[in-house]
């Protein structure tokens, strides 16, 4: 009698269900270098969820959540704090609506979905606009973005007597009390100061008594380096 072979293959199994990117999906993004990234990968960045800034009630700009987090390492950090974060609100140091709406909006947007090749953020028409995108950029995490608006100023600091009007300028827009340009302002003030370089020295000594912590900055370098003299011509009378 003939053996049955009981056949033991298995019927074949239902194919698993297909993954397929939701493009409401949430992507916890990297923080990149958009220079270094190629058109596709950053026009990837314009898709998704999008988050609010503002400034405080304010909300002055929405843009997509992966092209913050891959170009601001602030936001990045912001909002890797989960998905239940939809909003970004500046705090302690309040910068400029239009600057950061040039930053986060035209620049960024135009990195992301039309430039072949990211250039850094562009230089305005003036002092004041170029300090306001800067201190936009410093305050978001965007620094390597705005070097060259950063180099050109502190160069022009401490080479050049700046008008009243800057001086407030560089005051105003700083991000911290030790901003490079501010202390490049004060270091070539105090200079010119000790040297009577000054054009107008009773004009200046007045403006600088409308403005305390000016006063006083400038006073602490010249102290201070009018020590460091004191202490060389000593130095050298010993030797």
């Amino acid at each position: 009698m003939a053996k049955h072979n009981k056949n033991t293959s298995k019927a074949p199994s239902a194919p698993l269900p297909t993954k397929t990117h939701d493009p409401k999906q949430v992507v916890f993004q990297k923080l990149d270098d958009l220079r270094l990234m190629c058109p596709s990968e950053r026009r990837g960045l314009a898709n998704g969820p999008r988050v609010g800034i503002y400034i405080g009630d304010e909300k002055i700009m929405e843009l997509p959540r992966r092209a913050a987090m891959a170009a601001s390492a602030v936001l990045n950090t912001h909002l890797r704090k989960g998905m239940h974060v939809t909003n970004f609100r500046f705090k302690n140091t309040i910068p400029d609506a239009n600057a950061v709406r040039f930053v986060l909006g035209d620049w960024l947007r135009e990195s992301c979905t039309v430039a072949e090749e990211v250039d850094q953020i562009p230089s305005a028409d003036t002092f004041s606009q170029n300090l306001k995108r800067l201190q936009a950029a410093r305050l978001l995490g965007m620094d390597r973005y705005a070097t060259h608006i950063l180099i050109y100023h502190v160069d022009y600091l401490k080479t050049r007597l700046p008008t009243y009007e800057e001086i407030l300028d560089v005051i105003k827009f700083r991000t911290s009390n030790r901003d490079p340009l501010y202390t490049a302002m004060i270091n070539h003030l105090g200079w010119l100061l000790r040297r009577k370089y000054i054009p107008d020295p009773e004009e200046f000594e007045s403006f600088l008594q409308l403005h305390d912590e000016l006063r006083q900055s400038i006073s602490k370098n010249c102290a201070y380096f009018e020590k460091r003299r004191q202490e060389n011509v000593k130095s050298h009378k010993k030797n």
